[in-house]
């Protein structure tokens, strides 16, 4: 009798998933041959456009449940992505955060980067079914924006054997119908909505497959730490400190300022002081598509905004006390570049 690996599944607003409302991901490791994976999206050493955090973000992550063991084996893991990735995690048993973790019996899983904030905010948006060093590193890869690497688009050298592929995830313990397991398992993303690498045999992203689920005998084996290709990738997506520009010009009332995204992965940053109370707009104009943050004295992300000023521009409306505050603006892909007018008003 073969076995199967147990596999974590990503899930996905339903918005967002071109291939279905579940997007899921092999873990490195073998598991029990009884326990079932669930539905799917696409993937690589890569990462889905739009869906990253800003960057220099301190995430807040809170266990919802889980002993004191449990949770200590997740921190003890995630924060390896914190040593290449220009962010850190904040762990915490109460209080709003942006990533929550359940312990629970349906697998193990994850949302894909800040898809988390849609969420309601007493709903897990992180489940361990099981625990392992790698299925930590992959769930919280995928809470960070990274892609199942088997889906991955540029230059993926597995061939399925479609009948073969069907067969294997359509019996026990999975039984799904051909439609998900296509959606699943054999689809790619597009690379319009991705970036990354080149295909990578040792991301801790890959899914492991038995060789004869191909036409060209192209396998897959267990990866259980981030490989060289991972670190490099997740450091292009949050890159260090020094590609945030902090402005020397503060943001002020009615006072617009007018500057760009001159290099790949910049962010440009701007300090403002709220004196007054109040309903306070900002946004941006101009040709570049941008993702906006606001976060307060202590670097905490209240707010992220992507295309609600309408022609690609992030607008944020929302009611702040007096104190310091940043921006932080960003291009929404990781290559881009471009001019841009940002202004502030009350309303």
């Amino acid at each position: 009798m073969s076995t199967i690996d147990l596999v974590c599944f990503d899930r996905s607003l339903p918005s967002d998933d071109l291939l279905g409302q579940i997007h899921s991901g092999a873990m490195a490791g073998n598991r029990p041959a009884n326990e079932a994976i669930s539905e799917v999206a696409r993937t690589e050493a890569a990462y889905l456009l739009g869906k990253t955090w800003p960057n220099g973000t301190r995430l807040k992550v809170r266990f919802l449940n889980g002993t004191a063991s449990e949770q200590a084996f997740v921190r003890q893991y995630a924060v390896e992505w914190s040593r290449y990735a220009n962010l850190d995690f904040d762990f915490t048993n109460a209080g709003s955060s942006e990533i929550r973790i359940s312990f629970g019996p349906y697998g193990s899983w994850s949302y894909v980067g800040n898809d988390a904030t849609q969420i309601p905010l007493d709903q897990p948006t992180m489940n361990f079914g099981w625990q392992a060093s790698g299925t930590v590193l992959h769930e919280f890869g995928h809470a960070l924006g990274m892609i199942h690497e088997h889906q991955n688009p540029r230059s993926n050298p597995i061939v399925w054997n479609e009948p073969e592929v069907i067969r294997y995830f359509g019996g026990p313990p999975n039984n799904w119908d051909p439609d998900k397991v296509r959606r699943n398992v054999i689809l790619r993303y597009s690379e319009t909505v991705t970036n990354g690498s080149q295909f990578d045999p040792d991301s801790i992203m890959l899914y492991s497959y038995p060789s004869r689920l191909t036409l060209n005998g192209v396998g897959t084996h267990e990866n259980s730490v981030l490989s060289a290709i991972d670190q490099q990738v997740i450091a292009r997506m949050y890159p260090g400190r020094g590609s945030v520009t902090p402005s020397n010009t503060p943001l002020r009332l009615d006072a617009p300022i007018s500057s760009s995204i001159s290099a790949a992965g910049e962010e440009d940053i701007y300090s403002f002081e709220v004196l007054t109370s109040g309903r306070y707009r900002f946004e941006t104009t101009g040709g570049t598509d941008l993702v906006m943050t606001i976060f307060d004295s202590n670097n905490v992300r209240l707010s992220y905004d992507d295309d609600s000023g309408g022609n690609l521009q992030p607008r944020i409306i929302r009611n702040l006390m007096p104190g310091r505050y940043s921006i932080r603006l960003g291009h929404y892909g990781s290559t881009g570049t471009g001019s841009y007018t940002l202004s502030v008003k009350r309303v």
